[in-house]
């Protein structure tokens, strides 16, 4: 029930790269949230600026754009939603930093516009035998929908992108030290909302207004 398109754009020029892809859709019978045939358009670009190999920053832009149903409109109405971000990388040494800037703007097929923002920074420090991590971000969003995302630190062969709403500040903090064969990591993360009281819902609801992650592994190398 989808066909459509996908084009792409990767070139570099010396010290600059751009890139970018235009994906779109068409859903011939009805889907999720749309009970007629529809269209759905996804777009990326981004500009890299390269100075050397230590350093490096980003501007990157974002488009999403779907057709859905509106209560009491026969017609569907498009819903977007468009985010920019501002990166930068730098390298000194055994020393990694990465900042970023975020801000994202939605708009319903019906009802007000929703706006999202972030800032975060990400810094990694390697020695021979030990990495360690850090992650911060303070993010501020009116709703789900204008949500947020930036990668945090996890332990080995683990990713994770989590998205970030509402307001209030996360942090993670991961450790990974060698000895022989054996090698430990711990993880510790905490996410702070400065406008709610409690989190999740059901048997699994906390009562209060931070929640706390605590990982542990321990490998060993044959």
């Amino acid at each position: 029930n989808e066909h459509g398109g996908l084009i792409g754009l990767d070139r570099s020029m010396n010290i600059w790269r751009i890139s970018g892809y235009l994906d779109f859709a068409h859903h011939a019978r009805p889907i999720y949230n749309a009970d007629k045939p529809s269209n759905t358009i996804k777009t990326m670009g981004e500009i890299e600026y390269l100075p050397s190999q230590y350093t490096a920053l980003s501007l990157r832009y974002t488009m999403s754009d779907k057709e859905k149903n509106v209560t009491g409109l026969e017609l569907l109405r498009h819903e977007y939603k468009h985010c920019l971000r501002l990166q930068g990388q730098m390298e000194l040494g055994s020393f990694n930093i990465v900042p970023m800037l975020s801000a994202c703007v939605f708009q319903p097929a019906l009802g007000k516009v929703d706006w999202g923002r972030m800032a975060s920074v990400r810094a990694a420090y390697r020695k021979k035998s030990a990495k360690f991590q850090l992650w911060g971000a303070w993010f501020h969003t009116d709703s789900y929908a204008s949500a947020l995302y930036s990668y945090q630190p996890m332990l080995h062969y683990d990713y994770y992108s989590p998205s970030l709403y509402y307001h209030g500040v996360a942090t993670t903090a991961t450790a990974e030290v060698t000895a022989g064969r054996f090698i430990l990591g711990v993880k510790l993360s905490d996410v702070f909302y400065s406008n709610r009281s409690s989190i999740g819902t059901g048997d699994r609801m906390i009562n209060g207004s931070s929640k706390w992650d605590l990982g542990l592994e321990l490998r060993y190398l044959m």
